[in-house]
């Protein structure tokens, strides 16, 4: 029925019938009748403005003993006649409507807590950063002390391998070691477990075929790398966890290749705003991206890594930009007119790097810009991979229903 444009006459009185949501885009429909249905929600004829003219020939809507309608104003409608059963009954779900938009534009949608992964975010005053590692929490001093001697370990390793594949065939290995560098830190205070599990995987992936690739010292120095890889990173706790909390199931490889035009769209982003963005956040990504094709894509722990810290990302955005909606009220619906957003999604489907120049930027409004500049990327992104994007589309929904009301 949805596809039947044209329509306009339409009777399922005493059908099965319960949802009337396939009809809200019948707007030729003059005369309907779903008497005696199991319909509970009229909400989905609140549109249908033609029901009306249907009305004055005895036409509009019918819709006597649908016992499921527990609304008491509808109740009483449905036994009046028509012309004024339908015009008031439409009118009522118009109220109804707006009535319902104007409490879902006071509520934003809930923002989840950011997920275990390789990396996460804060905003430090107006610039989003990497969230700072912070020492390993460990169950008591033995642990602790292993933990520590396992960093140890691992950074001397590392070190003895600085400069040894500088020229190498096979730029991957110098890219992971220099990953794996990062995630292991200056010092273990600054270690951040899940990215040196994860870039760790990259590199015993590597040495498993180094042989291919590299000189026969050269992949032995690499294949020791690995070896105390797997022998430590099991004393780090986060990255157990983290293991622990990933499915085994992956993705295939064609729906992760679709998804990259549109994160490196918003990484891109990212790194062109250094005022607003810490530049160690899409230097960050890129690694995870690299170690997630180094890794063949079908890697889980390497593909929840990826996906996870794209999707902390958009959920602390989600949440500026909600700050700044409802801070600056009035700015925000005087800059964000339906002229602006149109341009910014029209330029978001084609993907152009340059915003819009409005006044949002210089006005502590950015982030509600960066969403709707990609807005058809987060879109797409949140219909393949629901649980990391869900919360973006949400939020870019709120907004257009809060700039409306």
């Amino acid at each position: 029925l949805a596809g039947l444009a044209e329509l306009q006459s339409l009777n399922i009185s005493g059908t099965p019938v319960a949802d009337l949501t396939p009809l809200a885009g019948l707007a030729n429909l003059q005369i309907l009748d779903i008497t005696g249905t199991p319909v509970a929600d009229l909400t989905p004829l609140a549109g249908l403005g033609n029901l009306e003219k249907g009305a004055q020939e005895n036409g509009g809507l019918k819709f006597r003993r649908c016992t499921n309608i527990t609304d008491p104003v509808l109740i009483e409608l449905s036994k009046k006649d028509n012309p004024e059963r339908t015009i008031e009954t439409l009118r009522y779900l118009r109220e109804q409507a707006q009535k319902r938009e104007l409490e879902a534009a006071e509520n934003p949608p809930p923002v989840p807590a950011q997920l275990k992964a390789p990396l996460q975010v804060e905003f430090d005053g107006a610039v989003l950063k990497a969230l700072q590692p912070y020492p390993p929490e460990l169950a008591n001093p033995k642990a602790a002390k292993r933990a520590l001697q396992a960093w140890e370990a691992l950074k001397e390793s590392l070190d003895d391998l600085t400069g040894a594949f500088e020229g190498c065939n096979n730029p991957a290995v110098p890219k992971a070691l220099a990953a794996y560098g990062k995630a292991l830190g200056a010092s273990f205070e600054s270690l951040n477990q899940i990215a040196l599990g994860v870039h760790g995987q990259r590199i015993q992936g590597l040495a498993a075929v180094a042989e291919n690739f590299l000189s026969d010292d050269l992949a032995a120095e690499l294949k020791t790398l690995a070896a105390n890889n797997a022998l430590y990173a099991p004393r780090f706790p986060e990255w157990e966890d983290y293991k622990n909390d990933i499915a085994s199931e992956t993705l295939p490889k064609e729906t992760l290749e679709s998804a990259f035009p549109k994160t490196d769209a918003i990484t891109d982003q990212l790194r062109a705003q250094p005022e607003h963005a810490d530049a160690s956040i899409s230097g960050i990504l890129d690694d995870l991206k690299q170690s997630l094709i180094d890794g063949g894509l079908t890697e889980p722990l390497q593909v929840q890594g990826f996906l996870r810290s794209h999707a902390n990302v958009q959920f602390v955005i989600c949440e500026k930009a909600i700050q700044e909606a409802q801070s600056k009220k009035e700015e925000v619906k005087k800059t964000f007119t339906e002229k602006v957003i149109a341009e910014l999604e029209k330029r978001a489907v084609k993907r152009v790097a340059t915003a819009v120049e409005i006044a949002a930027v210089g006005s502590g409004l950015y982030w509600i810009q960066f969403l709707f500049s990609h807005s058809a990327d987060l879109m797409a992104l949140a219909a393949k991979f629901p649980e990391h994007f869900r919360t973006a589309k949400l939020v870019l929904d709120w907004l257009k229903l809060f700039l409306k009301t």
